[in-house]
């Protein structure tokens, strides 16, 4: 057998080249430190994957800190009763994180626009909560199906009793036009009728934090 020295020699010296190091996964950004507007293109851009929901499903978005940011800024300031604990503090975004932070739904994309996704309150599956980014304006809008009033006048009602029909709740930018917020609402009674609710949706325009 006839050894070629020039290559075993090559093949040697490649072999003892150091080798390229793992990619190290990037840290999450400051997103406290975003403003509203850089917060929300943000969660946009990881929302999705080519035309695909990055994301299984609710419980998988909800550990990501760039949604739970987005959360408490724009509801963190606003005192909620929907899961009957305003008397312990809890805020509109509490209620949220414990509506949307049981057993979830699958992500659905809806007219080719919407991406819906929805879970239930761990064991009290019929408060539900929901989100609903709009692809096309670039918006996020959270509701809730619940039994109580979310907003009561003052502490004397926290104990009001449950409504057995329900109060479907949806929570808009306050500068929304009314067009867009016509097709969020008819999106919600459509995934409501999942759970043969037929109460009229009450949007609310609010958000703590200022406005894009």
């Amino acid at each position: 057998m006839i050894i070629r020295w020039p290559c075993v020699l090559l093949l040697l010296a490649l072999c003892a080249l150091p080798q390229p190091l793992p990619a190290a996964d990037e840290p999450e950004p400051d997103y406290a430190a975003l403003s509203s507007a850089e917060l929300e293109r943000v969660f946009f851009d990881k929302l999705m994957d080519g035309d695909r929901v990055a994301y299984t499903d609710m419980n998988d978005l909800v550990w990501e800190p760039v949604y739970k940011e987005l959360v408490n800024r724009r509801f963190g300031c606003l005192r909620s009763n929907a899961t009957r604990n305003a008397d312990r503090g809890w805020t509109l975004a509490d209620d949220i994180a414990a509506m949307l932070g049981g057993p979830p739904a699958d992500f659905r994309i809806v007219d080719g626009r919407f991406v819906v996704g929805s879970a239930c309150r761990a064991h009290s599956c019929p408060e539900k909560g929901l989100l609903i980014a709009d692809l096309l304006e670039r918006r996020v809008t959270f509701g809730l199906l619940h039994y109580v009033r979310w907003a009561p006048a003052s502490p004397k009602y926290w104990d009001a009793p449950f409504n057995d029909e329900g109060f479907l709740s949806v929570f808009v930018d306050p500068d929304m036009a009314a067009a867009q917020v016509r097709e969020v609402s008819r999106v919600v009674e459509v995934w409501a009728t999942d759970f043969l609710v037929s109460t009229p949706v009450q949007a609310y325009g609010v958000r703590c934090d200022p406005n894009r």
